[in-house]
């Protein structure tokens, strides 16, 4: 990639914009002086979460995609790991980062473009 036009179509779009989103969240909450430890999550059948975080009390769940349109597909990790921590007493907060317009709800997860999302 030589300019930011080539990054449009590039195959790896979606791994730089979700790390880039990762490192940003995990600058942010370094900046406030917050002691936080960051995990991907992924199972035996290849459900993964991008990111996992516990801000007390609540364990953060992050999806995160480059895409401009929110899928069905992108809510079977927040699913599966929402409800395995859950099931051990944890209360979690989901969230999706996309690049679409819009800022919504949708089965108990926000849904941010991620340029309005604030820690």
């Amino acid at each position: 990639m030589r300019s930011p036009n080539d990054l449009k179509n590039h195959s790896m779009r979606g791994a730089i914009f979700e790390n880039l989103m990762i490192v940003d969240i995990m600058k942010e909450h370094l900046y406030q002086g917050e002691d936080v430890k960051f995990y991907y999550m992924r199972d035996a059948k290849g459900v993964e979460i991008d990111l996992v975080y516990k801000k007390s009390p609540v364990v953060n769940l992050f999806e995160i995609k480059s895409g401009m349109t929110v899928n069905d597909d992108f809510f079977a990790g927040l699913s599966k790991f929402g409800q395995l921590f859950e099931e051990n007493n944890y209360k979690t907060s989901k969230f999706i980062l996309y690049s679409g317009e819009w800022d919504f709800e949708k089965k108990d997860t926000l849904i941010f473009n991620y340029r309005n999302f604030k820690i």
